[in-house]
């Protein structure tokens, strides 16, 4: 419930600062009026929204039964072993034997956090990490194998929503012909009616007006 407040009440602050002018002329409240609804002051709340809005999504049973059905297989193992070369070995040979060519999700953990996620279509993209820095700073490699290849994105995106991957500052790329997040899709449609709703942009009827003026 604490979420649902969250939510309530961030979008109480963005609606009372987005009529504060008008209650401040039309109510005569001289303390709203000073209530601040600037372009920064909105997009803070906003983001501060969208926030609460995807711990919520990610609460959602329906999605995440949708992303665990989309999971053929999970494995992992420790990486171990003295230098990279070692190391990388482990987890190449692990990868050629549990996959093949088979599409999947791969996750680089230090302990119980995640530090990576990424996509591959076959294991030959491992040999990327060869010399990775990973390689020293990750206790474990887990593979996710996925169901069908044009969910790959997808899993690898709701991946990332629910680890929260240190080391992953961009977005998977979105494919014309795969799945998108279901996560993403409902985080965008909230932004796009939170932005419809406490636009700044003057309407054309006030623009009128005050060139009757």
């Amino acid at each position: 419930m604490s979420l649902q407040r969250d939510f309530e009440s961030i979008l109480d602050d963005l609606w009372l600062r987005r009529t504060a002018s008008l209650c401040g002329e039309v109510l005569a409240r001289p303390r709203v009026k000073k209530l601040v609804f600037s372009k920064a002051v909105r997009d803070k709340l906003l983001q501060d929204l969208l926030d609460v809005t995807t711990k919520i999504v990610l609460r959602d049973s329906d999605i995440r039964d949708k992303y665990d059905e989309g999971v053929l297989e999970r494995r992992y193992t420790q990486i171990l072993g003295r230098g990279y070369e070692k190391k990388f070995s482990r987890i190449f040979d692990f990868t050629k034997d549990f996959v093949g060519d088979k599409s999947f999700v791969y996750i680089f953990w230090q302990n119980r956090k995640c530090l990576y996620v990424g996509q591959a279509g076959t294991y030959r993209r491992i040999r990327a990490y060869q010399k990775s820095y990973y390689l020293n700073r990750a206790t474990r490699f887990e593979i996710l194998l996925v169901k069908r290849r044009s969910e790959l994105t997808m899993q690898e995106c709701m991946t990332q929503h629910y680890l929260n991957p240190k080391d992953t500052k961009v977005k998977p790329a979105h494919k014309s012909w795969g799945r998108r997040c279901p996560i993403c899709a409902k985080h965008d449609r909230s932004r796009t009616e939170i932005l419809d709703i406490f636009s700044l942009k003057k309407t054309s009827s006030t623009k009128t007006n005050r060139s009757r003026r």
